[in-house]
């Protein structure tokens, strides 16, 4: 996204500042949407670099030539040569492809094609890490349409999985909760994550974060008293 570093450092500056809880007031949800897509977006080229360090394949140089084209600005160049790898790379090749033109079409303001395309990254090929990227990416796109509900559903298959992309995906479901105000499952989420051992370390500082955000928790109804019972009449003379 364009102006992510931009954000980023924004964010870096507030913390210096003792100033983070007004910045997460001004952006909320948009915090999450950008630094997991950043987060997500390293893994994604962590991956690419294992593949192309044990492939020396056409597809490796294909999708190299199309980052770079990415990143002198050439949208449409790019999005060509990713296209083609879409078309005959291996399902790993394949699921890369997508999620960078996803990228392309977000910069070029087409949400509902980088939905798809994300939306087809998370269905294909054998590389789990590389499909829960993508549908946690997806998930975060759908957020502003979709239900809790039918988030929840939608990263199944992630949140099932456990582990660090487990824990993105209860962060995304953790402030649709939050938005739809149920603050009591957003509560539970948050103070999960915040404990979850295998959380990644920026997960957790910001399930605290937004614990400390969150309404306080009501006060549970305290049961009233028994009702005394009377002394027992005494017996009568003679019983």
């Amino acid at each position: 996204m364009a102006n992510s570093d931009e954000f980023i450092r924004e964010v870096d500056e507030a913390r210096r500042q003792d100033a983070l809880n007004a910045l997460w007031k001004k952006w909320q949800f948009v915090v999450y949407g950008l630094i997991a897509v950043i987060i997500l977006g390293v893994g994604a080229r962590e991956a690419w670099m294992w593949y192309s360090t044990s492939t020396s394949s056409k597809a490796s140089d294909e999708f190299t030539a199309a980052l770079q084209s990415m990143q002198k600005g050439e949208l449409d160049a790019a999005q060509t040569k990713l296209d083609a790898l879409i078309k005959t790379a291996p399902d790993g090749y394949k699921s890369l492809a997508l999620q960078s033109k996803a990228e392309i079409a977000l910069r070029k303001g087409d949400k509902a094609g980088a939905q798809k395309a994300l939306d087809d990254a998370a269905a294909i090929g054998p590389d789990e890490d590389l499909k829960s990227a993508a549908a946690i990416k997806a998930a975060y796109l759908a957020m502003d349409k979709e239900s809790f509900d039918q988030l929840t559903g939608r990263l199944k298959p992630v949140t099932d999985r456990k582990g660090p992309f487990a824990a993105m995906a209860q962060e995304v479901l953790a402030a649709k909760a939050l938005d739809e105000g149920k603050n009591g499952e957003a509560r539970a989420k948050y103070q999960a994550l915040a404990l979850a051992l295998d959380a990644p370390e920026a997960v957790k500082q910001r399930a605290q974060l937004a614990l400390t955000l969150l309404p306080p928790e009501p006060a549970k109804p305290t049961a009233a008293p028994a009702p005394v019972k009377p002394d027992a009449k005494p017996a009568a003379k003679g019983e």
